[in-house]
């Protein structure tokens, strides 16, 4: 059994120098497209750290295709980062008030449809999927038999060490935790699965999928109609006309970036987000020099193949 936490933006920004435990479960966001504020901080500080981490997506989800959309844009949020615990459905009151607010009482068959789809989407994507919930949704706003396919992460406040339910993945059994590096209480999880191993045996998280060819079929399948993962010499050429620089914005910039932070260049105020700014500059230049290459801050032949692992 290992010992962690979950935060999000209520923690503020963490040193995470002091922080120590075994796991960390990030918020990366909410609703239809907004990403905690602190979940890039967060999420590049635990890889930086090699601090085991997984996230949950808090949902305000009014159909299953609004649950369906929420994990793929979490998964989006995630793509550059490393995983290795996994993707979390939060389904919880504030979900079913925000509901109420817009004219539609959710229903049992409602929010269990919504897990459903969350997490489908999740799986279909290669991730490893769980949701969220407390004994008062098991008990009525959830089929949790229909449900036995995810794990679940468990919300339970009592002593010990047994949530007192079976078929807990992870269980949340404190909101008052105090922890080195964080201000105010924070929630404590013991999780009662190697994630890590679990998910590695799988192939789950995309966690093995980090390399060259991969990369490099990253990069041609947006530049190339026939990719196939090999950089040769129209892969080399190719690269050469897709150049990128600073006030360059499109999915070409949003993939040199994940390169980059998989490379342990972080960009913790921009993220992955397209957008080729003064952050992305800075680390393009930084990658560079580490790389021995020329440093003027363009992403050429020779920086896509370096970014690219080729």
């Amino acid at each position: 059994m290992l010992s962690g936490i979950d935060v999000s933006r209520y923690q503020g920004q963490i040193n995470w120098n002091l922080v120590k435990t075994d796991f960390v479960l990030i918020r990366a966001g909410y609703g239809k497209n907004t990403l905690d504020p602190q979940f890039i901080r967060n999420i590049t500080e635990c890889n930086r750290l090699n601090i085991p981490c997984g996230v949950y997506w808090f949902s305000y989800a009014l159909s299953e295709q609004d649950a369906a959309n929420e994990a793929r844009r979490c998964l989006e949020a995630v793509r550059p980062y490393r995983l290795e615990y996994p993707v979390c459905f939060d389904f919880e009151y504030d979900s079913v008030r925000y509901a109420q607010q817009n004219g539609i009482t959710i229903t049992r068959r409602m929010a269990t449809d919504f897990v459903k789809a969350f997490c489908d989407t999740v799986e279909q994507a290669k991730y490893y999927a769980m949701y969220y919930a407390n004994e008062d949704y098991l008990n009525n706003m959830f089929y949790p038999q229909e449900l036995t396919a995810y794990d679940l992460w468990y919300a339970r406040y009592r002593p010990g060490t047994d949530p007192g339910r079976e078929g807990v993945g992870i269980w949340q059994h404190t909101e008052q935790g105090v922890v080195a590096g964080i201000d105010g209480n924070v929630d404590l999880n013991y999780a009662f699965k190697d994630y890590p191993k679990i998910i590695r045996a799988a192939g789950l998280n995309h966690l093995m999928d980090r390399q060259a060819d991969t990369a490099v079929k990253a990069f041609q399948e947006l530049v190339y109609p026939k990719p196939d993962g090999v950089w040769n010499d129209l892969t080399a050429q190719l690269a050469g006309e897709n150049q990128i620089r600073q006030g360059s914005r499109g999915d070409l910039v949003k993939l040199a970036q994940e390169r980059l932070i998989h490379y342990g260049f972080p960009l913790n105020v921009s993220g992955a987000d397209g957008i080729f700014g003064t952050e992305t500059d800075r680390q393009i230049r930084a990658f560079q020099a580490d790389r021995g290459l020329t440093r003027d801050g363009v992403v050429g032949t020779a920086t896509w193949k370096a970014l690219l692992g080729a």
